[in-house]
C-alpha cells in the first residue's frame, strides 16, 4: 500500500515521487514493514518510466512467525493491500 505521495518536478521531463509504503512477506516467518521512498520518474521516448529508486527512511519492521503450512515450498510475496 503506497501512502502520503508528494510530487516534485526536477527538470522538463523529470519527476520525484515520494511515497510510504507498507510491506509483507510470507513464508516460515512474516516480515513486515513501512519505509518511505524516492522514484524519480522520466519521460523517455513520450512515456513515462521509472529510473531510480531510493530508500529514504524505515518507519518500522518485524519479524514474527508464521501460522501457514509452507510445507508445500510456496511463498506469498507481496505488497500489504
Amino acid at each position: 500500500e503506497y501512502r502520503n505521495p508528494q510530487f516534485e518536478s526536477i527538470s522538463l521531463g523529470e519527476v520525484s515521487l515520494l511515497v510510504d509504503q507498507q510491506w509483507e512477506l510470507r513464508g516460515n516467518e512474516v516480515y513486515s514493514g513501512s519505509e518511505r521512498h524516492r522514484l524519480i520518474w522520466r519521460k523517455e521516448g513520450g512515456a513515462w518510466r521509472i529510473v531510480s529508486q531510493e530508500l529514504i527512511k524505515t518507519h518500522w519492521s518485524r519479524k514474527t512467525k508464521s501460522a501457514v503450512d509452507t510445507s508445500a515450498g510456496t511463498v506469498a510475496i507481496g505488497v500489504r493491500q
